[in-house]
C-alpha cells in the first residue's frame, strides 16, 4: 500500500464452496483411516450439491433409455430449457442421470449413474 502498486497474495484458504466447508471436509490422511462404511456415510448426493437443478421423474421406458445414455424428447418447458442441468429420476426415486437440454428439444444425459 505504501509503494502504491497494490498488494500481492501470498496465501489463500478457501473456506467454503457451495455446501462444502473446511469443517465438513476430509484431508487425505484422515480418509486413509476411515472404513468404507464411514466413507459412504459421508458422501453427499448430486441432488444435495445442486438443489436448484430441476428434477424430472421418468417413465419406465424413458428410464431404460437414459440408463443406456440415449437422449429423450421433452415437452417444451421453460424451466428445463433454461436449466444448466436436469436431474433425471426413475419412478422409485433413484437418480439415474444428469442431463442437459439440446436446442432440438432433447434431453441428453451427460452423466449416467448405474447401480452396482
Amino acid at each position: 500500500k505504501k509503494l502504491g502498486p497494490g498488494a500481492m497474495l501470498t496465501e489463500l484458504v478457501r473456506t467454503r464452496v457451495g455446501i462444502f466447508t473446511l469443517e465438513n471436509g476430509y484431508d487425505l490422511s484422515r480418509l486413509e483411516t476411515l472404513t468404507p462404511e464411514q466413507i459412504r456415510s459421508g458422501l453427499v448426493s448430486v441432488a444435495q450439491v445442486f438443489p436448484h437443478w430441476p428434477k424430472l421423474v421418468l417413465t419406465a421406458e424413458q428410464a431404460r433409455r437414459v440408463e443406456h445414455g440415449n437422449a429423450l424428447r421433452f415437452t417444451q418447458d421453460r424451466e428445463l430449457e433454461i436449466a444448466e442441468r436436469i436431474l433425471l429420476y426413475n419412478q422409485e426415486g433413484r437418480l439415474l442421470a444428469v442431463a442437459r437440454t439440446e436446442a432440438n428439444g432433447y434431453l441428453q444425459p451427460v452423466m449416467v449413474f448405474r447401480e452396482g
